[in-house]
């Protein structure tokens, strides 16, 4: 289960979010069965975290830092193909 104020820290934005980071680096910072659906995570670091069981329905990644994430295997997700 995600650690609450782990997701609290991440609510506030990805600027927040980094910021934190920077300052906890050898934490590692735990969203397991978060549901983090429809969240624009570009730029986000998520060196580290446990994504296992996370739902990501039309999350947003660009830039997003998966290092040494845990639990990608495990993640609920959807893939929607646009086609031009």
């Amino acid at each position: 289960m995600a650690t609450p104020a782990h997701l609290q820290i991440l609510q506030q934005g990805v600027e927040t979010w980094n910021q934190w980071r920077d300052r906890h680096r050898a934490l590692r910072p735990d969203l397991s069965r978060a549901d983090l659906s429809g969240a624009n995570l570009t730029e986000t670091t998520l060196t580290g975290a446990n994504l296992s069981h996370v739902q990501l329905f039309e999350t947003v990644f660009g830039d997003t830092d998966f290092t040494a994430v845990q639990g990608l295997k495990d993640l609920w997700y959807q893939i929607d193909y646009f086609e031009r």
